[in-house]
């Protein structure tokens, strides 16, 4: 039996990805940069956004990911 949490984003509400806990979204932004390598191709940002986008919808996630100098992913975390 899974616990009913009234947090419409709860990760503890989610079935499908369990993983980062990313809840259903409509539009996704991603910003690209360093990261702390030198490749401007990494992916340093996504936010995950419900209802429309950007200003629009509700931030559901958002996801951070950081480098080493060598531009090896060191790591992903879910801030929100």
């Amino acid at each position: 039996v899974m616990a009913y949490h009234n947090k419409a984003n709860a990760t503890e509400n989610l079935n499908g990805n369990p993983g980062l806990g990313i809840p259903a979204h409509d539009f996704v932004t991603y910003i690209y940069g360093t990261g702390g390598g030198t490749s401007t191709a990494n992916l340093t940002d996504a936010k995950y956004y419900r209802g429309g986008q950007q200003a629009a919808g509700t931030l559901v996630a958002h996801v951070v990911y950081a480098y080493d100098t060598n531009d090896n992913i060191t790591s992903i975390e879910r801030t929100s």
